[in-house]
């Protein structure tokens, strides 16, 4: 048995294209996983993205202040003690930030405005009378989110 077979040669990377090669990468992947567990559990605790993530609290309280002040979850106060010990704040999706869902199909253009956390603030579905062009796609969506302006402020 060759020297190979038992230990395969990996190709080497350099240091800039590893991920958590660097403080930022480690930042910007901890506010990722952070994040993204905020978007799909709904309400945490800090003490649950603790136990969550692995990170430790003084982490998860940077994470979720910067978080915060990019208008991406909201925290709260705990409302009532159910466990031993000092109650957690509260991590919430913030519905301030939100995405724009489109769905085509042949009979019509569905468009939702949805927070985050997966809540579907608003949808719109306009009926096409034949199939439509990429372009007419482009201009009902663009049509619809023009009379939407005044709801997203």
């Amino acid at each position: 048995m060759s020297v190979e077979s038992v230990h395969p040669v990996r190709p080497t990377t350099s240091r800039s294209t590893n991920r958590g090669s660097n403080l930022d990468d480690v930042r910007r992947r901890n506010l990722s996983i952070v994040l993204r567990l905020v978007h799909v559990r709904g309400r945490l605790s800090r003490a649950d993205l603790v136990r969550e993530t692995g990170l430790n609290r003084s982490t998860i309280a940077a994470i979720v202040a910067d978080l915060e002040r990019r208008c991406l979850v909201v925290e709260s106060e705990p409302q009532g003690a159910k466990s031993i010990g000092r109650p957690s704040f509260l991590i919430t999706p913030s519905e301030s930030t939100i995405a724009v869902a489109v769905n085509p199909e042949l009979d019509a253009v569905t468009i939702g405005l949805v927070a985050l956390g997966g809540n579907v603030l608003r949808s719109v579905r306009f009926e096409n009378v034949r199939i439509p062009s990429a372009q007419e796609v482009v201009n009902v969506i663009s049509a619809v989110l023009a009379g939407m302006a005044s709801e997203l402020a």
